[in-house]
């Protein structure tokens, strides 16, 4: 079984080593192929240019290059959306020479798996294989790295290539993929089909999702038009701290309470 990662970031360069060190580490015990992928959002046009960073772009290509039969790396130099970039991954490694069975979503800049993280998810995958997709479970630090969410976040992030009589066609938004039927007709979206997800028993991922940092401004930034036409984002930005807090007109729009977190 050969695991895909599409591996996105941008301004990662200062934690990329440790981000892709256990994924690399994992090579030695599991078929992998990694695909690093920068570029800039769409949204954040007007506040980052497009393409991606210098620092990143090159720390990309040198794991490309010294990992040249298991890593691959791609540069959008114009603006795109999250889906087109992973969409350009999915392709990668679903092609002849990659030929993934199944493919993984990964943030370069926040996501920080173990060794062992790793080889629990793969064994839970190969153990219900009959899933055409997973969730994973992350343990999303705020505002600080000792501060996180007691409900664990579990975004959809794995996905079986070939799925019963049906293959993994697009990935149509964020983190959304579509399965077509194999003559390429019939696509449905992968929430049609079966899925699981991967408790936090099994794998709890520690996601340096919200940070009080220069990241989360621009984050807040991104949200707030990406996700314009619903809620918006959950999070803002104090200019007059400096620092990132609670959107509460969010929770007010959603009539929920504040998110419960435990310090470390």
């Amino acid at each position: 079984m050969k695991f895909g990662i599409i591996a996105v970031g941008r301004d990662c360069a200062g934690v990329i080593d440790e981000v892709l060190a256990p994924w690399i580490e994992s090579f030695r015990r599991h078929d992998m192929h990694i695909c690093l992928l920068s570029a800039t959002f769409k949204e954040m046009e007007g506040l980052l240019p497009a393409g991606p960073d210098k620092a990143t772009e090159d720390a990309m290509e040198r794991y490309a290059l010294k990992y040249s039969d298991r890593i691959s790396s791609v540069m959008f130099r114009n603006y795109a959306t999250e889906a087109e970039v992973r969409e350009r991954g999915r392709q990668v490694l679903m092609a002849r020479d990659v030929k993934a069975d199944l493919v993984c979503i990964l943030d370069c800049a926040d996501e920080l798996y173990t060794v062992e993280q790793i080889d629990r998810i793969i064994r839970f995958v190969e153990h219900y294989p009959l899933m055409a997709w997973y969730k994973l479970s992350f343990k999303n630090y705020v505002f600080n790295d000792h501060t996180y969410l007691v409900q664990p976040f579990q975004p959809p992030r794995i996905w079986w290539c070939k799925y019963g009589e049906r293959v993994l066609t697009q990935c149509s938004y964020d983190n959304d993929f579509e399965y077509a039927k194999l003559d390429g007709t019939s696509s449905v979206k992968d929430d049609k089909l079966p899925s699981l997800v991967i408790p936090p028993n099994v794998v709890w991922i520690r996601h340096l999702s919200w940070l009080s940092n220069e990241r989360s401004r621009l984050k807040v930034a991104y949200q707030a038009k990406h996700f314009g036409h619903g809620a918006g984002c959950s999070y803002r930005w104090d200019e007059s701290t400096n620092s990132l807090t609670w959107n509460q007109a969010y929770f007010d729009r959603l009539k929920l309470p504040l998110p419960e977190v435990v310090h470390e």
